[in-house]
């Protein structure tokens, strides 16, 4: 055991010990009388571990800005932290489960997950059997979005729940179309007795919630008379559980304008035009417009 005496301290208490016990360097600090007023404020292991009672400060200073986060210790940081290194987190770990974790992933993303985790190349799970979740803010493009992945899947796989872009359009559930905003698409015909002008087919669809809004217009022409007109939907419309039908109004150049009827499959994707009581298409130019219809779709990617 060695004795330190502080003789320029004014209290009793300015003696140190530095002693060897069961394999640890230990400082004791006692008063005068070698009476111990505080036992093992400081130990330090042959594993090299270093054990402090109470609280630990760097940057050559006392400070609370300074102090050192220790292990088993109720912490208190009255300063900004600063955690500098590739990929820097904060986590909030469990008794061997699934973890929360606040971390930055590149120079560009913010992210927020539950039970999942960036290592580099790959998103892993940190308890494989739970659920997954990942809000994550790009401060390059200023997109935002909330994604989920399914228990047992690693690596992970995201499933969008909803994304915002910079200007706040909202995307839902894996679509890549903006929430309330028109798109359009140029449609094709399944039957080789049709040909579609590329200058006169417009079509447009908006997708709320569960239901698609979508406007149809289609020039064309038949070579021959046919039954039934089949004309495409963009793939986001089809629902596998649902079907409706409907009444339009329909242009051609014999009959000149009349009412057509109207069925959306969506196995096939399609919108297949009929003319009432299942007459023939005449041949020549005909117009089909078919406006603000709406369809009750299936959340599909």
């Amino acid at each position: 055991m060695i004795l330190f005496y502080d003789t320029d301290h004014t209290v009793d208490a300015r003696k140190w010990r530095l002693f060897s016990q069961a394999g640890e360097l230990k400082i004791d600090t006692v008063n005068d009388a070698e009476a111990a007023v505080m036992t093992n404020p400081l130990r330090i292991t042959y594993a090299g571990d270093i054990i402090v009672q109470g609280s630990a400060y760097c940057g050559g200073a006392t400070a609370a800005a300074n102090r050192v986060a220790l292990i088993g210790s109720a912490n208190n940081f009255t300063a900004d932290q600063v955690i500098t290194k590739l990929r820097p987190a904060l986590i909030l770990n469990g008794s061997g489960g699934p973890q929360i974790r606040f971390a930055m992933t590149g120079n560009e993303f913010m992210d927020l997950t539950g039970n999942a985790y960036f290592d580099g190349t790959n998103w892993l799970p940190y308890y494989a059997p739970y659920h997954k979740l990942l809000f994550q803010f790009s401060m390059n493009s200023g997109t935002v979005g909330i994604y989920r992945g399914d228990p047992n899947v690693s690596p992970v796989i995201w499933q969008g729940l909803q994304t915002w872009d910079s200007a706040g359009k909202i995307r839902e559930r894996n679509r890549g179309e903006f929430q309330g905003s028109w798109y359009n698409y140029t449609p094709s015909c399944f039957v080789d007795t049709f040909s579609i002008p590329a200058d006169s087919a417009l079509c447009k669809y908006m997708l709320i919630g569960g239901t698609c809004f979508w406007e149809i217009y289609v020039a064309l022409t038949t070579y021959t008379t046919y039954g039934v007109i089949k004309v495409s939907v963009p793939r986001i419309m089809t629902a596998p559980h649902h079907h409706f039908q409907f009444v339009v109004r329909a242009y051609t150049a014999t009959i000149g304008w009349e009412n057509v009827y109207g069925h959306v499959s969506a196995s096939s994707a399609t919108v297949d035009f009929y003319r009432l009581n299942n007459a023939a298409w005449p041949t020549g130019q005909s117009q089909i417009y078919f406006a603000c219809g709406h369809h009750p779709i299936d959340p599909i990617g």
